[in-house]
């Protein structure tokens, strides 16, 4: 019994973690979308909590849940931990000076039922900035570090460090030609991963390709193309796709120059039986002289 409770608990913690670490790409999605309106970044650092009373009837799984407006951030649970040290980082986009951090101390339930709150911080942005203006001030550095006692508790502190930066703006035509260069170079990622897909595929057999893809019947009439031109061309854009941006992969640069090669074989050959032909031709019509 002893052995299944530990690789449960160890389980719940990895599936925290995953659902952390998809918020968090969730949340840095949301951020990068934010610095029109953003004043400032805060970065929080949740160290520690200290001389927790344990929670009556159940174990005390502590875990520490953060709210700045809309913005919510989870630490994991430590679970069975009186004394638990997460090391966590929080990122917030800072809109407005009036609101606050609410800061709340939870006690996950073990398998049903609602958590419990063992107690709450509550720090107004205000002096969360005006803190880190000083500090910035006194020895260049932007930490603040905080030891707040829980509210709503009868022992128990949380340890945290505090980061706030303002947000450094752009010149709007230095945004503009960022803007412009970030969509180009998604064009030609989009282009890329089109042009390689329908040319050289790795999930479809020569029938699909030929019989039931147009872009594809397309790509291999462009590379068969009787004019040199045409082919320079084409081969020029397949060179540079599989080189750029990302260094080329053997395999693909050895078909690349067997493709290259043979179709230069094939071409010259066909450039030979129509010169012969076409000498056979006057010959026997006796109209070489013209």
């Amino acid at each position: 019994i002893r052995i299944f409770w530990v690789d449960m608990v160890l389980e719940l913690e990895a599936d925290t973690r995953k659902d952390g670490e998809n918020e968090a790409d969730q949340d840095e999605a949301e951020r990068a979308a934010a610095p029109a309106i953003a004043k400032g970044m805060l970065q929080l650092l949740v160290v520690e909590a200290r001389n927790l009373q344990p929670v009556h009837g159940i174990g005390t799984n502590p875990y520490v849940r953060a709210v700045l407006g809309q913005q919510v951030r989870n630490t994991w649970t430590a679970w069975s931990n009186l004394h638990p040290a997460w090391n966590y980082i929080m990122d917030f986009t800072v809109v407005s000076m009036s609101g606050s951090l609410e800061i709340e101390l939870m006690s996950q339930a073990p398998l049903f039922g609602g958590d419990t709150r063992l107690g709450y911080v509550t720090l107004a942005v205000k002096d969360i900035v005006h803190a880190a203006k000083v500090q910035n001030a006194t020895d260049g550095a932007h930490l603040t570090y905080r030891c707040e006692p829980l509210v709503g508790a009868k022992s128990g502190e949380l340890v945290m460090i505090l980061d706030y930066r303002p947000v450094q703006r752009e010149s709007s035509r230095s945004a503009l030609f960022w803007r412009a260069g970030r969509g180009l170079r998604q064009w030609v990622q989009q282009f890329r991963a089109f042009f390689l897909y329908h040319y050289w595929p790795c999930d479809k057999s020569a029938f699909q390709m030929y019989l039931r893809e147009p872009v594809d019947i397309t790509l291999l009439l462009i590379s068969l193309s009787p004019f040199v031109t045409i082919r320079a061309v084409f081969y020029t854009i397949l060179l540079l796709c599989l080189t750029f941006p990302w260094p080329p992969d053997e395999h693909q640069i050895v078909q690349f120059i067997l493709a290259f090669k043979g179709l230069a074989v094939f071409d010259g050959c066909s450039r030979m039986m129509y010169g012969l032909l076409s000498y056979y031709i006057c010959v026997r019509s006796r109209s070489c002289e013209a």
